[in-house]
C-alpha cells in the first residue's frame, strides 16, 4: 500500500490503478537496469576485456596532503608502467590519486563513477569515464573485469566495496583474485580486529579462513612480486 501511494504521489498517471502502477514501475526499472548494463559492456568491454586490469577502492575524502594519497599514486604508477589498466571510481581523493599514477605509465585510467545528489565532477586524469545511476551496476563493472583489488583506507563506501568482493569470493561467484589491503597497522588492523573477535564467540559468524583472502601491505614493494 505504501508503494502504491508513493507511486501515485510521484507519478499521478498511475493513480488510476495501484496494481497497474506497480507493474509499470517494475517494468520501467527493469528496462532502465538492462539499458545501464548494456551501456556498461559497450563502453568498457572494448578497453578492458582480455586485458590486465586492477581495481582500486578508497576514500574520496583523503586529499593530496594525506600520505595515503601519495602511496596510492605511487602504487598505481608502478602498475601502470607494467601494463596494467587502473580502474577506480573516477572521483576525488584516492580515486584521483590512482588516476594520476596511471597516467604516468602505459595502462589506461578508467573511471566508473556514480550519480550523486550533490555535485562531484570526475577527476581530470581519466582516459575513459562512465557514470551510472545505481551503485549495484557500478560495483558490478568495477569488479567484473578486474584480476586484482587494491583497497586503500576509506569509509563506508570503501568497506561496502571490499565486503562485496569478499562475499563474491566466498560464494565462488568470481575467481580467486588477490585482495591487497594497504595500510595494515594504522588502518586495517583496528577495523578487522572487530571481525576477528567474533571467531569462536557467542556470534561465530566469521572464521579464520575468511581472513586468508587478504594480503596486508604497507608499500608497493610488498605488492610487486604478485604482478611480475
Amino acid at each position: 500500500m505504501f508503494l502504491a501511494l508513493l507511486l501515485q504521489a510521484t507519478f499521478p498517471a498511475f493513480a488510476m490503478n495501484p496494481s497497474d502502477a506497480v507493474q509499470a514501475a517494475c517494468s520501467a526499472f527493469a528496462d532502465h537496469t538492462l539499458s545501464e548494463i548494456r551501456r556498461g559492456y559497450e563502453v568498457l568491454g572494448p578497453h578492458l576485456l582480455g586485458r590486465k586490469n586492477i581495481t582500486f577502492f578508497g576514500s574520496s575524502r583523503l586529499k593530496e596532503n594525506h600520505p595515503s594519497y601519495h602511496l596510492a599514486a605511487q602504487i598505481s604508477e608502478q602498475l601502470s608502467k607494467s601494463g596494467w589498466n587502473i580502474i577506480s571510481g573516477g572521483g576525488p581523493g584516492m580515486m584521483e590519486a590512482v588516476s594520476k599514477g596511471a597516467k604516468q605509465g602505459v595502462g589506461k585510467s578508467i573511471g566508473i563513477s556514480i550519480e550523486l545528489p550533490y555535485p562531484e565532477t570526475p577527476n581530470d586524469n581519466l582516459d575513459i569515464e562512465i557514470k551510472f545511476a545505481d551503485y549495484p551496476i557500478r560495483k558490478h563493472f568495477m569488479i567484473t573485469y578486474s584480476q586484482a583489488f587494491i583497497v586503500m583506507p576509506g569509509g563506508y563506501g570503501t568497506l561496502d566495496e571490499l565486503f562485496e568482493v569478499v562475499t563474491l569470493k566466498l560464494s565462488k561467484k568470481i575467481s580467486d583474485v588477490p585482495i591487497f589491503l594497504v595500510g595494515k597497522d594504522e588502518y586495517w588492523d583496528p577495523i578487522l580486529s572487530g571481525l576477528r573477535s567474533m571467531i569462536g564467540s557467542k556470534f561465530p559468524t566469521v572464521s579464520e579462513k575468511d581472513f586468508a583472502f587478504f594480503q596486508f601491505v604497507n608499500e608497493f614493494e610488498e605488492i610487486a612480486p604478485f604482478f611480475r
